[in-house]
């Protein structure tokens, strides 16, 4: 009787914890049409998806970025929250600037890269 109370717990060990998917969300961000030198990415999933899916931000690097192999996100509805890297003293290449953007996107299974334009704001 042991023995299959073991095995029962050693099944769902390695079904909770291991072999994490999901999708590993990539793609490029452009401001007002050129690629953003610097910032982040945060993905905030949307209505029923909120209660099940966890957030996830992703630096962004000379326009592009990649959610963490370690953080997957499930299929459905997100905002994305792309903020701009901070100012900082003696910095000479000073990162464009704005304020957060957001907007939405659908990521599915097998679906290909992000393309994202924050709009440059009107003066």
């Amino acid at each position: 009787m042991m023995r299959r109370y073991s095995a029962c717990a050693v099944l769902l060990i390695a079904a909770s914890g291991c072999g994490r998917s999901g999708i590993q969300a990539t793609g490029t961000v452009t401001f007002g049409g050129e690629p953003l030198a610097a910032g982040s990415a945060a993905f905030e999933p949307v209505g029923d998806l909120a209660t099940v899916a966890p957030a996830c931000t992703a630096p962004i690097v000379d326009g592009s970025f990649q959610t963490p192999d370690d953080r997957p996100l499930m299929a459905g509805k997100y905002e994305v929250w792309i903020r701009p890297a901070e100012l900082s003293i003696g910095v000479t290449n000073a990162p464009q600037q704005f304020t957060p953007w957001k907007t939405e996107v659908t990521l599915v299974n097998g679906g290909g890269p992000i393309a994202i334009d924050v709009p440059v704001p009107k003066k």
